[in-house]
């Protein structure tokens, strides 16, 4: 026989310890079978997730046909509304039919690595430019490595715009 509550246990001489973990899922289930009871949807007991309409390749950046909300269990990360993704740009390969995770996007990246960019040093009055080559991609407000191409050394610079990184 099976026994939903703590209070149906001990009202059945089963009052001892070892029972109380037992409450809790009971509890659990009982809720579910109410929600089942009442002819709610059963996206009401799951919710709603983000996934990919389609296939996705990594650097695409989302637009509100690529993504579609479908029923699924909430995790932690895993994105509920379609606004929080349009604009952003996949950083991996977003598959059709699986849930869009808010590490799986991230902002628009601006310069790609092995762009020429400008690299501009600023101190005060003084401006100097020259160009570098990028050693890996970045967004704006990333750091990111770039080799001076007059010098060949490597520096770090801020992402300021499209091609555009300043070293402080």
């Amino acid at each position: 026989m099976t026994r939903f509550s703590t209070a149906s246990r001990a009202g059945a001489g089963g009052g001892g310890s070892g029972g109380a973990g037992h409450g809790l899922r009971g509890a659990a289930l009982g809720m579910t079978a109410a929600l089942l009871l009442s002819g709610a949807p059963l996206s009401a007991l799951a919710g709603e997730v983000l996934v990919a309409a389609a296939t996705i390749p990594a650097g695409v950046v989302i637009e509100p046909g690529h993504v579609r909300l479908a029923d699924g269990e909430p995790a932690p990360g895993v994105l509920s509304d379609p606004n929080a993704a349009v604009g952003l740009e996949a950083k991996v390969a977003l598959y059709k039919g699986k849930t869009i995770r808010s590490s799986d996007l991230g902002p628009r990246t601006v310069i790609r690595r092995n762009d020429v960019v400008a690299l501009v040093f600023r101190r005060g009055a003084l401006a100097i430019s020259t160009e570098g080559r990028a050693l890996e991609p970045g967004a704006v407000g990333d750091r990111i490595r770039i080799m001076n191409l007059d010098s060949r050394r490597t520096v770090y610079a801020t992402v300021r715009g499209v091609n555009l990184a300043e070293v402080r």
